[in-house]
Order: structure tokens, then C-alpha cells, then sequence
């Protein structure tokens, strides 16, 4: 099973992530195709030798810092491979750029995202944006993670914005001739809206069950559709398509 079904419990993206001050000074150098599909559950700071405590979805911060180069190489590639959602690398001021070397081409292998920050940009700054954003939006972590949402804490999940979902999409369309968008919208009519909701609902499960990336961003008034590595050209017209069959829907624009 892929990251991306087992972690699609998250509403927080990598991209999402990385939009939010001070993330966006981080600078993408694998995996940008990957972005919007792996889900953020967590964020955490980590240091050689801990890899072994990161768990599946985890927002890796990291100074590289360890006893040698080659303590630093393997640590910084055994992140890479492991479950985490995203690793972020701030190298000190004249640390050994090389050491990324071996992490970079892992990342690039599994378009796994991989990012630099600045070293000037404290990870408390990143954490705490980051932390806050999930709580606000109802955080996936684990309940030891999670303490102040699962005693009881009232978390309210704003409505999606479709309008810098598109943004995001269209930028990743630009990126890749596989990523495919789509906007659906249900007609005037009584009978439009609860026939739109079903035939968004049957295409993430078909989506789910054909192990097709799709990103779903919906409202009661549309519906943002993204296909992430369409196998061929027309796959997402050819899902909706197959799902309006299913679903009988001939309300949806």
C-alpha cells in the first residue's frame, strides 16, 4: 500500500505546510510532484541517531549534526526512506553540503519531498505555525500527540479554499503533463445538490479503489478535482465519466 492511501486520513498537506510562514523560505530540491498528496500528521525535530522515533506522517526538521559525515549521510537517507511526510534540512554555517548527496537522490528515487531551510529560521517558529494549523483544522496525530484535542479541547475545521487549491494545482500542472484538474459545480435545481454530493463521494471511492492520486477539495457550490500521475491523457475525464455512469448523476457541470 502507498503512502499516499495510508496517510490520506491527513487534511494538511506537505504543501500546505510549506505555504505557511516561515516554511515558505524552504527551498524544494525533490519530490515537488509529490506535495499536495502526502498528508502532515505531525511535527517534530529530530537528531542522529533517533530516526527510529519518527512515525508515519511526521514533518522531519532536522540540523543534520552528527559525530561525522558519514553518521550524517546515513541518517539524513534513513529518513528519506522511512514513513515520514516531508524532511527538512537547516545546515549550520559552513557545514558540508555533500552530506545531502546521498538523502537527495533517495528523495528523488521515491519522489519523496525533501527541502532545505535557512539557517536563520528558527524551528520553533516552524513548529508552532505548523502545530497550529493542524489543531485548528482537527489534527490527525496520535492521541500522545494529540493531548490538547483529545481532552477535550473544541477544534473548529474551516471550510476548504478551493481558490488556493486551484493555485496549488494549476502550479503542478504547469510542473508535470501527468497532474490533471477539474471543477465541478451542480446545476440549479432541487434535486442538484444531493446528486452532486454522491457522485464526489463514489469518485474518491473509485479513485481509492483503482489506487488513482486523487486529491478531492469540495464545498456544497464545487468541487476541485486533481489527478496526480494520470497514466494517460483523458484518465481524469475518464474517471468522472465513469462514475456519472455509476451514480446516474446528469446534474454535475
Amino acid at each position: 500500500m502507498s503512502y499516499q492511501r495510508r496517510n490520506r486520513g491527513s487534511s494538511l498537506s506537505v504543501l500546505d505546510a510549506i505555504s505557511l510562514a516561515p516554511l515558505n523560505l524552504a527551498h524544494v530540491i525533490a519530490g515537488r510532484s509529490a506535495l499536495a498528496y502526502r498528508g502532515v500528521r505531525w511535527v517534530q525535530v529530530v537528531h542522529w541517531p533517533a530516526e527510529e522515533f519518527i512515525r508515519p506522517g511526521d514533518l522531519v526538521l532536522t540540523t543534520a549534526v552528527a559525530p561525522s559525515g558519514d553518521e550524517s549521510r546515513r541518517f539524513l537517507e534513513s529518513v528519506v526512506r522511512s514513513d515520514a511526510a516531508a524532511l527538512i534540512v537547516s545546515l549550520p554555517p559552513g557545514a558540508d553540503a555533500t552530506v545531502l548527496e546521498p538523502a537527495v537522490a533517495a528523495a528523488r528515487d521515491r519522489n519523496f519531498p525533501l527541502f532545505t531551510l535557512p539557517w536563520d529560521v528558527p524551528f520553533a517558529d516552524v513548529t508552532r505555525t505548523v502545530v497550529t494549523r493542524l489543531l485548528a483544522e482537527g489534527c490527525h496525530a496520535d492521541e500522545a500527540s494529540c493531548a490538547l484535542r483529545h481532552a477535550g479541547v473544541r477544534v473548529m475545521r474551516p471550510a476548504p479554499n478551493v481558490t488556493d487549491e486551484l493555485a496549488r494545482a494549476m502550479a503542478l500542472r504547469s510542473e508535470s503533463g501527468s497532474v490533471e484538474v477539474a471543477l465541478g459545480r451542480p446545476l440549479p435545481g432541487k434535486e442538484a445538490q444531493p446528486s452532486f454530493g454522491r457522485m464526489i463521494g463514489e469518485l474518491e471511492r473509485v479513485a481509492e479503489r483503482e489506487r488513482l492520486q486523487l486529491r478531492v477539495c469540495s464545498r456544497p457550490e464545487v468541487a476541485l478535482l486533481v489527478l496526480e500521475q494520470a497514466t494517460v491523457p483523458g484518465t481524469l475525464r475518464g474517471l468522472i465519466e465513469r462514475v456519472r455512469e455509476l451514480t446516474g448523476d446528469r446534474s454535475t457541470h
